[in-house]
């Protein structure tokens, strides 16, 4: 058995189009709104419009760019391929890294921090249980940051992207639009969260392919297609390599 291996990067936009294009609206929509509207307009609509389905949601969805999203989508990539399970805590670390990278050379107010030194607080009603923060620490989005990562690169390794890619990308961009419900971040964060991590999700897929054509390795198995040879072969015969 061998492993197609050979990758282009127009056979890559092709195959995960509906994830990128879904990406790019989402994008363009949100660079229109900026051009549009006065900064954090977003986070009074959503101040003035609070419910506690909305309240409960968000507190829950935010949580995908957090230990939980990444133990969700490891898990998957296990029934996936090994390789990319291998893959994802190092795209991680590069998330990581990246984050504090930017936060510390952009050094913006988050929006608790900016409104009231205008004197605007007043007119931002909290969701409870949520701490509004107040370092310079807003650009970017370290919570889209890595759901963008997570979601897109499993987006990229499965095999049936139409469907999953929409979805993904619904999943990342709620994270997204859950910081700023929550007060914690400004639109400009999260869209360029969003723009940093699907290029370095894009990277480490690319990174961690096979090279060229090959015999297929331990790495590319998984955890579904191990188990199905022990039940297989549990009745005493040899398990194959």
């Amino acid at each position: 058995m061998t492993v197609k291996s050979a990758f282009s990067w127009k056979s890559f936009v092709s195959d995960n189009r509906m994830f990128l294009l879904a990406w790019v609206l989402f994008s363009l929509t949100g660079i229109g709104w900026l051009i549009a509207m006065p900064k954090g307009e977003l986070l009074f609509f959503f101040s003035g419009h609070r419910s506690a389905f909305g309240n409960a949601f968000f507190r829950m969805w935010t949580k995908g760019g957090e230990t939980e999203g990444f133990l969700i989508v490891l898990a998957v990539l296990l029934g996936v391929r090994y390789r990319w399970a291998l893959a994802f805590p190092l795209l991680t670390a590069g998330v990581s890294l990246s984050s504090n990278l930017t936060k510390a050379w952009f050094r913006q107010p988050r929006p608790g921090r900016y409104f009231q030194e205008l004197g605007r607080m007043d007119g931002i009603v909290p969701v409870p249980g949520v701490q509004i923060l107040e370092g310079m620490t807003s650009m970017p989005s370290g919570h889209t940051m890595a759901a963008f990562a997570f979601f897109a690169f499993l987006a990229f390794c499965l095999p049936e992207k139409r469907i999953s890619g929409f979805f993904l990308f619904a999943a990342a961009a709620l994270v997204g639009l859950s910081r700023i419900y929550l007060v914690l971040h400004f639109e400009e964060d999260v869209l360029a969260g969003a723009a940093m991590e699907v290029g370095l999700a894009a990277l480490f897929y690319y990174l961690f392919l096979p090279k060229k054509e090959a015999q297929a390795s331990r790495l590319d198995s998984n955890l579904i297609a191990d188990w199905r040879k022990r039940r297989r072969f549990s009745s005493g015969e040899k398990f194959p390599s």
